[in-house]
């Protein structure tokens, strides 16, 4: 029986030794609370890192955007210019083409009064050459 007491005081004292240095219901306690803050800390870590991503995919579209609206702008530019040059062609093509057309109708009306000189010379007059037609005809 004394050997027994002993042994209960023996555990009586541990235990209390133990709550002494804290462990125990209350340890636990403590510990499970701090779980709970590592995980609130957790995912407030989280929602940031979530936060920072939509930001920069965000300025991503807006970059991508912007981008765009240059390349929209080159393009218009490319094509005004294309056109003037266009244009400009047309216009010299057109100068040339008139200028040739002004001289041949020249050299054909030179022609002509050439051969007017000629008939006369020949003494078919306008009078003899529409007679000629008439007699053709």
């Amino acid at each position: 029986r004394e050997e027994e007491g002993k042994r209960k005081g023996r555990g009586r004292e541990e235990e209390g030794k133990r709550k002494g240095r804290g462990e125990g219901e209350e340890r636990e306690r403590k510990r499970k609370a701090r779980g709970r803050q590592e995980e609130g800390k957790r995912k407030a870590r989280g929602r940031q890192e979530e936060g920072k991503r939509k930001a920069r995919g965000r300025q991503e579209e807006g970059k991508r955007k912007a981008r765009g609206r240059q390349e929209e702008g080159k393009r218009k530019a490319r094509g005004r210019q294309e056109e003037g040059k266009r244009k400009a062609r047309g216009r010299q093509e057109e100068g040339r083409g008139r200028g040739r057309g002004r001289q041949e109708e020249g050299k054909r009306k030179a022609r002509g009064r050439q051969e007017e000189g000629k008939r006369k010379a020949r003494g078919e007059g306008e009078e003899r050459e529409r007679r000629g037609r008439g007699e053709g005809e």
